[in-house]
């Protein structure tokens, strides 16, 4: 997990801290960290959540703020954006195994390392 963020190859990284989800029970409180980085090399980004596995993630940076979006193997799709001001909203659209949405929102803050090369 960690070789991947603190590799030199990457040129920045967005650690990410949510403490709130929104679900069709309504909000809650609850912890959910992702970590992305964006490779200097081949500009490609990959996000490092809760099992430790990169993931390899879209990412567009126009406009106002920086988004990454994900597309899991059972064709699952979570988005992140983060505005200027380091606020992050992480969007997961998913369907369980028995065909029903399970549609959470989570509410949280970011903050940027630039690492050394």
């Amino acid at each position: 997990m960690i070789l991947l963020v603190v590799s030199n190859s990457f040129a920045g990284t967005y650690d990410c801290t949510f403490t709130h989800r929104n679900t069709q029970n309504g909000l809650e409180k609850e912890k959910l960290k992702l970590t992305f980085a964006i490779s200097e090399i081949d500009d490609k980004a990959h996000v490092i959540g809760n099992t430790g596995t990169p993931s390899e993630v879209f990412h567009i940076d126009k406009g106002f703020g920086k988004t990454f979006i994900e597309i899991t193997d059972l064709g699952n799709v979570m988005t992140t954006t983060i505005d200027k001001k380091m606020k992050a909203v992480h969007s997961r659209n998913t369907v369980g195994f028995s065909g029903k949405l399970i549609p959470q929102q989570f509410y949280g803050s970011c903050t940027k390392r630039q690492l050394n090369k």
